[in-house]
């Protein structure tokens, strides 16, 4: 008799926001349950244990011919809040074409097993907890090697009826699972990685599944081995850390820096998901020195005091934000914020003014997830107290809340679209200016009309793709934005104007910040050679630099109906530094020859001796700014014009 085919499978989507996620990467646990098993010999002996990867978006029959082709007698799914509809459509779909096959429910949606197995009479068995344990002994189980009514953690069907063994009290020693990152696998790969080197989570969020897991930490040898193999490959362009909490013992995360400063050559991108904010903030310099790029995802989910009370969350509040915002900005310009859309406590006004808020903050990105209620969590089971209501018990999603109508609900999920938008265009210290004007972000996004022309949004949520929209905004939004300011706010034609000119300035200004800043990793680092990095040219209406606080070196200038404004990169503060000068052809061309030339001769070479003398001249009276900034410093002249 040969071995019993036993098929695990996996049903997800490749993120986005991100590089393509492989199918078989994002497969974590199902990968760890067969590494955990085939470790054992006995089961090596009678089972032949396979992975099945399938994207959620193949459809059930296709999925259910792909199984039936492997003549299995065990089919187990890996159940998330995302996937678990289309996995119920799987398991009834092989039920009617295998009738003879055990199918097996496990992963984070399985929660109250005996319930869920009563619900769905086309599955077998639910496995409620940590998969690698009890999926073990159920295979033992099988070759009279344990009784499964024996096995903590089962429900399964018995004479006509449901049984639950009991929850199982004993965690997994992360220590014995076998890496699932092997040479051969990682040949396989291409683009994006995740990696796990801890389970459980120190804290306790009310609508969080992980809040009653114990933390533990897989061994940090076998974690570096890992990275090892990983960053020696060149197919792999990033590591996305799945940890709830990396950060939690700040020893240990500081190791994995150090390791990942030493060893990513390949500058491959890091990333990882952050509750901790204000604990992860010593480690931001060495985070980009290790890897970590822009897309620094930040956990807030809201700044209401009365919704982060009710989940929990009272260490991440605006004042802990605003202390931490500016130095997170200054290493990762382009930090998103990750918000849960409905949570008990807020309402339309809290949630309107919590993307505010953190838009004060500089914050610009936002992904917004929707409330769902997830089996065992503490909203879970306060969920008839709390007024809690589901569109359906599948997919879990909160579809009102005494707070929250759904109706509210959808039109805000239409307000952060277009808030997005405007976030994307005004810049955030612009703020103060414009509410001096009377003019309110919020108001803005309620009811400027043409961004509900231009995005087809749709009244679900994408729930795998949650920030799919562009992170660019077209400049056909100015004339319409000017229209709308006048007939809104009752602006004046010019006065409208200036305001949109003042905004287009604004945002030509951090594009190009953004774009030095990408430019930056083909520069050496500390290379003094060039003096300027990068610079442009706006032009614009003369107003717009006095409403910015630039001031020409001669008072005649003021005189100009139209302006050009340099918008130089500093290469000490990496943000666009605006400056104006009289002599704007000559200027042009000495910036010119500093941006390009590489070396002290270069730029001496550039001047014939009767330049010199005003070089200096315009250095030391049109740059005064960029002298403040010490984009090029005093030392730097004299070198260049000494002698």
């Amino acid at each position: 008799m040969g071995k019993r085919v036993v098929v695990l499978c996996s049903i997800s989507q490749r993120f986005t926001g991100h590089e393509q996620i492989p199918l078989n990467v994002q497969a974590i646990g199902i990968n760890c349950i067969r590494g955990y098993c085939i470790a054992n010999p006995v089961i090596r002996k009678h089972f032949d244990i396979r992975t099945e990867y399938f994207d959620i978006f193949t459809s059930a029959r296709e999925i259910a011919r792909v199984l039936e082709l492997q003549s299995p007698s065990i089919i187990g799914f890996s159940c998330f809040s995302v996937n678990f509809e289309k996995t119920l459509s799987i398991a009834y779909t092989i039920r009617r074409r295998m009738p003879e096959v055990t199918i097996i429910i496990g992963g984070p949606q399985v929660i109250y097993a005996a319930d869920q197995l009563e619900q769905y009479p086309f599955v077998d068995m639910a496995m409620k907890g940590e998969g690698e344990l009890t999926f073990r002994e159920y295979l033992l189980s099988l070759v009279g090697k344990k009784e499964i009514a024996k096995i903590p953690g089962i429900a399964f069907r018995e004479n006509g009826k449901i049984v639950f063994t009991g929850n199982r009290k004993k965690w997994i020693n992360l220590a014995e699972i076998p890496s699932i990152y092997t040479d051969e696998i990682l040949d396989e790969i291409s683009g994006t990685i995740l990696l796990e080197t801890s389970r459980g989570c120190s804290y306790k969020c009310a609508y969080c599944d992980t809040a009653n897991q114990k933390y533990r930490e897989f061994p940090i040898d076998r974690v570096k081995n890992d990275l090892s193999r990983i960053l020696a490959k060149t197919n792999i362009s990033g590591i996305l850390f799945t940890d709830p909490n990396l950060a939690h013992n700040n020893e240990r995360f500081e190791e994995i820096l150090e390791f990942l400063v030493q060893n990513n050559t390949n500058n491959i991108s890091i990333d990882g998901f952050w509750s901790s904010l204000p604990q992860i903030s010593q480690f931001f310099e060495k985070m980009k020195r290790a890897g970590f790029k822009k897309n620094i995802r930040v956990c807030v989910q809201s700044t209401s005091t009365k919704v982060l009370k009710l989940s929990r969350r009272t260490w991440l509040a605006i004042p802990h934000l605003t202390k931490v915002a500016p130095e997170l900005h200054e290493y990762f310009p382009e930090a998103r914020i990750e918000l849960i859309l409905g949570l008990p406590g807020e309402t339309p006004t809290s949630f309107r003014n919590c993307m505010s808020d953190l838009f004060k903050l500089g914050f610009r990105q936002f992904t917004i997830n929707p409330f769902m209620l997830l089996q065992g969590t503490e909203f879970y089971n306060r969920r008839k107290e709390l007024g809690l209501e589901c569109a359906d018990n599948i997919s879990n999603i909160v579809a009102s809340t005494p707070d929250f109508t759904s109706q509210e609900l959808y039109h805000a999920r239409r307000f952060r679209m277009k808030f997005q938008q405007l976030a994307l265009l005004i810049q955030p210290d612009d703020i103060c200016l414009l509410e001096s004007k009377g003019i309110n972000i919020i108001e803005m996004a309620e009811n400027f009309e043409w961004l509900e022309s231009v995005f087809s949004i749709s009244d679900s949520i994408d729930i795998a793709n949650p920030d799919k929209e562009t992170r660019h905004i077209s400049m056909d939004i100015l004339e319409p934005l000017a229209e709308f300011l006048e007939r809104y706010y009752k602006l004046k034609r010019n006065e409208s104007k200036i305001i949109v000119e003042y905004i287009r300035v604004k945002y030509m200004m951090s594009q190009i910040e953004k774009q030095s800043q990408d430019s930056l990793k083909e520069r050496t680092e500390n290379s003094l050679f060039p003096l300027i990095h990068a610079y442009e040219e706006i032009e614009t209406i003369n107003s717009v630099p006095q409403m910015m606080g630039i001031k020409y070196h001669d008072n005649k200038a003021d005189l100009q109906d139209n302006a050009i404004i340099f918008a130089v990169f500093s290469l000490r503060k990496r943000k666009v530094v605006p400056v104006m000068v009289e002599n704007v052809a000559f200027f042009r061309q000495l910036l010119k020859v500093l941006v390009g030339a590489k070396s002290k001769s270069g730029i001496i070479n550039a001047f014939d001796p009767a330049q010199k003398t005003m070089v200096l001249k315009s250095i030391v009276s049109g740059m005064v700014s960029l002298i403040r900034s010490r984009i090029l410093c005093t030392v730097s002249f004299r070198l260049i014009f000494s002698g």
